[in-house]
This record gives C-alpha cells, sequence and structure tokens, in this order.
C-alpha cells in the first residue's frame, strides 16, 4: 500500500464506517513537510487513528467486518507474526485468508490493546517504520508488516 492523501483518508473513512476501495486511489503523492522513509508523520498518525476507530465499533454487523478489512486492506504481506516472547521466529502469514482464519489469535488483547492506548503524541516513528505500544505492531508505507503478541 502506497501512502498518499487518498489512503490515509481512506483508512479513516473505513473506520468511520464509510469504506472506500484501495484501488481507485490516484497516484499523486501529497507534499508533505516530514518524510520517514516513504512513510510521513500525517500518514502514520491517520493509520493509526483509522485502526483505533474501527476496534471501537460495537454494531455487531461492523464488528464482523473488522478481520476482512484489516487483512484486505491494512496488512503487507507476507505479515511476520510472533506468537509469544518465546517465539525466535515468526509465522509468515501469506495471505488475507490465513490472516482472518488466525485473526483471533494474531490481533490477541495484548495487540488491540496497545492499538487503542496509542497517544499520538508518543508515536515511535523511524526510518524502517511506526511502533504501536512497545513494538505490538509496525507498519510501513505498505501497511502492518510486523504484529507482536508479547
Amino acid at each position: 500500500m502506497k501512502f498518499n492523501v487518498f489512503t490515509s483518508m481512506t483508512l479513516v473513512s473505513m473506520a468511520f464506517g464509510n469504506p472506500i476501495h484501495a484501488n481507485s486511489a490516484p497516484t499523486t503523492t501529497a507534499p508533505v513537510a516530514a518524510e520517514i522513509g516513504n512513510m510521513s508523520e500525517k500518514d502514520a498518525e491517520a493509520f493509526v487513528a483509522g485502526l483505533q476507530k474501527m476496534l471501537k465499533v460495537t454494531d455487531p454487523k461492523d464488528i464482523k467486518e473488522i478481520p476482512n478489512t484489516i487483512a484486505n486492506n491494512m496488512v503487507h504481506y507476507p505479515l511476520r507474526w510472533f506468537k509469544d516472547a518465546n517465539t525466535k521466529n515468526a509465522t509468515m502469514i501469506k495471505t488475507p485468508a490465513e490472516f482472518v482464519k488466525n485473526y483471533s489469535e494474531i490481533m490477541s488483547a495484548k495487540v488491540i490493546d496497545a492499538i487503542l492506548n496509542q497517544d499520538m503524541k508518543n508515536l515511535f516513528i523511524n526510518a524502517q517504520g511506526c511502533m504501536i505500544g512497545n513494538g505490538q505492531v509496525w507498519l510501513d508505507e505498505r501497511g502492518i508488516k510486523t504484529i507482536s503478541n508479547f
């Protein structure tokens, strides 16, 4: 996923229940003040805010769509998934279907708490991407690339 103004608005609009398909995104990249790798600070904040909003929904119909929406629009494959602190090698999640199948394990309570409690003022961003929590989630300009359940 290439970040641009449309992508940021897409992620936020998905969280607000007004999905827009990323396939229709224009190719023009908006100018940004600070670039970190290929991701701007604003793009990272918009991505995290959209993910937070999505995980806060309470309507049962919307809740059912969360795994598919994240799998198909917010994850870069293969996703590196570290199941626990004792796992030295990541499990590679290669497809959206595999992500959805393992959603409840991948998106553990600890991972969801890290996402929901992430303060935008303390968002860690470097040349490798953006870290949520204490490393529970890493993302870059293509989407979520690593999830750690510890």
